[in-house]
């Protein structure tokens, strides 16, 4: 009796071991996919709802939406409000103007020619990058209808199938690896466990 006790008690932290991998999983799992909107509980919103994928996806087309009007903004600025648009226009002209000027042989040209040269590179780089960045761009948002395309992204984004994917061709095998794994740590722990209960 004591023996069938003793091999029971062994069994119970294997499955024990066993369960806690499952559990684990299934936790993953649902912090993941649940709840899909966010539940509100005594007029707070509860953290971590709606699950992370839901969540991202939201602050995704958010995040999207966000960018595309404050270029859109910065765009019909002038150039002496600085953004984070006039920072990427002068890292460009940084990088472009010195690879336009490096190409240009200047040791038989005059002094005074080279630095009116310089002058009018450096104007018409300036002249390209802006007209680009200001005008060019935005133009090409509006026209390709960006904004109704990143909604469209939003529809299109369905979690559900992701889901699917995700449990056919990851969780399946995550779940699997987890149990397994947790069943040697379990039988690791039960035969340590009659060990110390013998001796």
């Amino acid at each position: 009796m004591e023996l069938l006790l003793i091999i029971l008690k062994g069994v119970i932290v294997l499955g024990v071991n066993i369960g806690f991998g499952y559990i684990l999983s299934e936790c993953i799992h649902f912090y993941l996919f649940h709840p899909r909107k966010i539940v509100i509980l005594n007029k707070i919103d509860l953290r971590f709802t709606p699950g992370l994928v839901f969540r991202k996806k939201r602050q995704l087309i958010t995040y999207l939406h966000k960018l595309l009007i404050d270029y859109l903004d910065y765009a019909k600025r002038d150039y002496f409000h600085v953004n984070f648009l006039t920072e990427y226009e002068n890292k460009l002209y940084d990088e472009i103007f010195p690879l336009i000027t490096k190409y240009i042989n200047k040791d038989w040209i005059p002094e005074f020619i080279s630095k009116k040269l310089d002058s009018v590179l450096s104007d018409l780089t300036w002249m390209l990058i802006y007209k680009l960045s200001r005008t060019l761009i935005p133009r090409l948002l509006k026209e390709l209808q960006v904004e109704k395309k990143i909604d469209l992204l939003d529809t299109k984004l369905d979690i559900y199938k992701f889901r699917d994917y995700f449990d056919e061709y990851f969780y399946k095998y995550f779940l699997q690896f987890n149990l397994v794994f947790f069943a040697i740590v379990g039988v690791m722990n039960m035969v340590v466990f009659w060990i110390l209960y013998i001796a």
